[in-house]
């Protein structure tokens, strides 16, 4: 997850630069994918792949502040826009990309399963 989100902040990048043009879904999802895995990568199991969990929020609201600031530093929020509700739906971006990380449980297929560190422990169905 970590390299795709690399290849897509890399890919954001170099279009911006080149092209004077990005896309909004890989600036946004690039920084996310990034620090999700990290997050994946440091805690291991402690970060199923079947729910959420609060240490799941956690780096998944960290993915989303690290997006914001690729947006900002593409010159997101300093583009022109047509009409006064084109420039708030792109204020509600980030707004958005905060929230989503507090919906309940039910939006992420549960609470996440987590393997028990003492194998001996029973496995309790969900």
């Amino acid at each position: 997850m970590t390299l795709v989100g690399l290849g897509l902040t890399a890919w954001t990048w170099q279009s911006a630069v080149v092209r004077e043009q990005y896309g909004m879904k890989a600036a946004i999802l690039g920084p996310v994918a990034v620090v999700l895995g990290l997050g994946m990568l440091l805690n291991g199991a402690d970060m199923p792949l079947d729910g959420i969990t609060q240490l799941t929020r956690r780096w998944g609201l960290a993915g989303s502040v690290a997006g914001i600031v690729n947006l900002y530093l593409l010159g997101f929020f300093d583009r022109a826009h047509r009409s006064a509700a084109a420039r708030y739906v792109d204020l509600a971006v980030p707004v958005v990309m905060i929230l989503v990380w507090f919906l309940p449980d039910r939006f992420y297929g549960g609470p996440g399963y987590v393997v028990p560190a003492d194998p001996s422990e029973p496995i309790e169905p969900r």
